[in-house]
């Protein structure tokens, strides 16, 4: 006798388990994303990126937001410029937040 396994699921004597629904985007790894999709069928991490502000006010605050942010850069490099005198040529300088600065080297070449 053959048992079509259609005939099973049907009668209730097989529960078939709906594939898990998965993200699937590809990851930096190569392989599919594994996490809960949301409604667009996207996982959280794998949404697509901003469309950005449509109207003249988002357009304003984005706008003020950069210019809050280039102007403390640079408070941060002219603040760095000067690093070297205000602790002398040994010491570390340090950002405005007190992190350790990186300074490059900004002697002539000719050693003068």
């Amino acid at each position: 006798m053959v048992v079509n396994y259609e005939d099973l699921i049907a009668a209730g004597l097989v529960y078939c388990q709906p594939a898990k629904q998965i993200c699937g985007a590809k990851t930096r790894k190569g392989t599919p994303c594994q996490c809960k999709p949301l409604r667009n069928g996207r996982c959280k991490f794998h949404g697509g990126m901003s469309t950005g502000p449509r109207t003249r006010e988002g357009r304003a605050n984005i706008s003020t937001a950069e210019k809050r942010r280039w102007a403390k850069l640079h408070k941060e490099l002219d603040y760095l410029k000067n690093a070297r005198a205000r602790e002398g040529e040994r010491k570390t300088p340090r950002t405005l937040d007190g992190r350790q600065a990186i300074v490059v080297n900004t002697a002539p070449a000719d050693g003068g």
